[in-house]
């Protein structure tokens, strides 16, 4: 069949069908969904007593999610939320984390109002949302800001030292991730001017200043073909040189098709790094609106069923921002588009808790959850019920929860 063809049968069968949680059917398909299971799910137990601490037997046990330990983001180009951000819309409802990079890029920081960024901060805090400082130092010459030009050359080192924990101290407690060095493997600005220990210096001091934000470096579409070896090769030199790195964001962009295979195997040679991946200002086009929607399936699936991956932020996502074909999620009317559908009917129907239980003879109700935040709700009988809000972490063997009358 030619490729051509069948295009057109794709795209007749996403006009045809009705809205689904996937576009993608077939044996890999159903194989990632089992890795999904083994590396997003935990198993709950519910427990639930009377208020005279007896079993309730055949209780019906409601288990909703509120919300996904796994981050899934957007990413702010300044100070404000986008006019359209509604939590409870469809794909809104899906982001749990927010990227600044607007604002906190190497030169950017320098102009950003620092109160404004204060506040956008709070106010992601104040929803909940896992929080990504952009970009810390570029190993870009080229993206320099103007005042490091005017320091001389022997005090540039000091300088950027000065810079870097300037923004630690200041912000490494409000923010979960911070991209110390960007724009790495094309250029090297630390390593060249100063040497790797230098670098290594930095992310050390960045660590002392803040022990609890995890540190990471950027780079730019790096997930597939020699561009990939090229990086495994450099972070391992880094990882042997004891450059304390914690993350490695990569921005990518897709155009074309995605294989699946190339992929998958990418990110096995990842995980052996021994350092967490997140995707950010991630956008997934392709040759058609339809092709695209395979893509960001794929690449969805791929990601969410390894259990090496952090994260994934999305760059521009209108129509009139995004720089890859039929890569938008909004088009120009402010609708969702397929992949905009897609994203949001994955993490809020398909890898989503929401089912009802019943206990059995010694009060327990069994399941498995995705890791996050959930409500539960037992039904007593006499229209008496009891609810409370639980977190289910990733790495619970099993999570037991007493639900209990009176309290």
């Amino acid at each position: 069949m030619t490729r051509v063809r069948w295009m057109w049968i794709v795209v007749a069968w996403l006009v045809a069908t009705p809205a689904t949680a996937q576009v993608l059917d077939g044996e890999w398909v159903r194989r990632s969904e089992q890795r999904i299971a083994d590396a997003r799910q935990t198993d709950l137990r519910v427990v639930v007593l009377d208020a005279n601490d007896r079993a309730v037997v055949d209780a019906p046990v409601r288990v909703e999610q509120v919300r996904h330990d796994f981050p899934v983001g957007f990413t702010l180009r300044d100070t404000t939320w986008p006019s359209a951000y509604n939590a409870d819309a469809p794909l809104w409802r899906v982001f749990n984390a927010i990227a600044i990079d607007g604002v906190t890029g190497w030169s950017a920081y320098d102009e950003a109002d620092r109160d404004a960024l204060a506040k956008v901060i709070q106010e992601a805090r104040q929803r909940g949302m896992f929080v990504r400082w952009g970009g810390g130092i570029a190993a870009d010459m080229a993206r320099n800001p103007d005042w490091l030009s005017d320091v001389a050359a022997d005090d540039q080192r000091l300088a950027i030292e000065a810079h870097a924990r300037q923004i630690v101290q200041r912000y490494g407690w409000q923010v979960d991730q911070l991209d110390l060095y960007t724009h790495a493997l094309d250029h090297d600005l630390i390593e060249r001017r100063f040497g790797l220990p230098a670098l290594r210096g930095l992310y050390e001091q960045a660590r002392a200043d803040s022990p609890n934000l995890k540190l990471g470096v950027r780079v730019h579409d790096r997930l597939v073909g020699d561009r990939l070896q090229e990086l495994v090769r450099a972070i391992t030199d880094w990882r042997h040189s004891f450059v304390p790195v914690d993350v490695v964001a990569i921005e990518q962009r897709v155009r074309g098709t995605l294989a699946q295979a190339p992929v998958e195997r990418a990110l096995s040679w990842l995980s052996e790094l021994d350092v967490q991946v997140v995707l950010v200002g991630l956008e997934v086009g392709g040759v058609s609106d339809a092709a695209a929607a395979m893509n960001l399936e794929t690449l969805l699936r791929l990601l969410f069923a390894d259990e090496n991956v952090g994260g994934i932020w999305f760059g521009d996502m209108s129509a009139e921002e995004v720089g890859t074909p039929y890569a938008e999620l909004f088009d120009a009317d402010g609708e969702l588009t397929h992949g905009g559908q897609l994203v949001d009917r994955l993490f809020s129907e398909l890898w989503w808790t929401d089912e009802t239980l019943h206990t059995d003879e010694l009060g327990n109700a069994r399941t498995r959850v995705f890791a996050g935040t959930h409500r539960i709700t037992a039904e007593l009988g006499e229209g008496r019920s009891v609810e409370m809000t639980v977190h289910v972490p990733m790495d619970a063997d099993e999570r037991m929860v007493v639900v209990q009358e009176g309290f």
